[in-house]
């Protein structure tokens, strides 16, 4: 009832901004599938986390969480290549467990092709993603792949200073 009220009383792109600026990652609008945005809603946020040196963990989920709004009904994470295998089995049972189906697995590769991580994308019910969809995951892991790199790189750089 207040969604509805406030769909009608406020213009959806203000509503869109509001939610940015508050760095939610939310759109309450959802783009037709052949005008995919070339951004997800809530990255300029995520980028300037990349950039303010937030956590890689906080810019992995603050992606994460665009993905899940973008798409809808998903949850995702992103598991990266020096973690463990045990802990992507591990979270691939218990995601069964809840009744979470594999909607995508993707890799994160770098610029020269070095496997940074995957992203992991689960739903309820079982289904396959749309073109738009694939879209939108695409988009997030070359965000993903930029933000590892980029924290790697800070990395590099600070052990050598320190050295």
């Amino acid at each position: 009832m207040f969604e509805e009220r406030l769909r009608r009383e406020i213009p959806v792109s203000e509503q869109n901004s509001h939610l940015e600026q508050m760095g939610l990652g939310l759109r309450l609008d959802r783009p037709e599938p052949d005008t995919i945005p070339t951004q997800l809603g809530g990255e300029s946020y995520v980028h300037e986390l990349i950039s303010s040196g937030a956590p890689l963990a906080e810019v992995l989920d603050r992606l994460c969480s665009a993905i899940n709004v973008e798409i809808g009904n998903v949850a995702s994470v992103v598991l990266l290549a020096d973690g463990d295998e045990e802990g992507a089995h591990t979270l691939a049972k218990c995601a069964a467990r809840f009744g979470l189906s594999n909607f995508r697995s993707a890799g994160i590769f770098s610029r020269n092709g070095e496997l940074l991580g995957t992203l992991e994308t689960y739903c309820c019910p079982p289904r396959t993603a749309t073109p738009s969809e694939i879209k939108i995951i695409e988009r997030a892991k070359q965000v993903a792949a930029f933000a590892i790199e980029r924290r790697r790189s800070e990395e590099g750089t600070r052990s050598v200073l320190e050295a």
